[in-house]
């Protein structure tokens, strides 16, 4: 079960003692795992680590991310998360507007 081995995956080596660096595109499978799981915590510092380490967060990585706030009802955290998109020069698409949607609804609305 993927939450079972997500907790500590902010804490993941990438391999570097293996010289493998990750990208945008590891870092974003990473994300995806752990919103699915509902990890938003290692979510985010995943995305924050992605920074830290000069690589610009894609598309694909910020939806992963509002998707693990819908999960888990942070709509603020969601907002915050489209403000600063601009900044990496990625545009939101309709996925992102349907995530920021549903992280504004309270869980037991339906």
């Amino acid at each position: 079960r993927a939450s079972a081995a997500l907790p500590g995956a902010e804490e993941l080596s990438w391999g570097a003692d293996n010289g493998l660096q990750p990208d945008h595109i590891s870092y974003g499978a990473a994300i995806t795992a752990c919103a699915y799981a509902g990890n938003i915590d290692t979510a985010l510092k995943l995305l924050a680590r992605m920074r830290a380490a000069g690589i610009t967060p894609d598309l694909v990585c910020y939806n992963a991310c509002m998707l693990a706030c819908d999960k888990a009802g942070k709509m603020d955290t969601a907002y915050e998360l489209l403000k600063k998109m601009p900044e990496d020069n990625v545009e939101p698409d309709l996925y992102t507007y349907c995530s920021l949607i549903a992280a504004c609804q309270e869980p037991n609305d339906f």
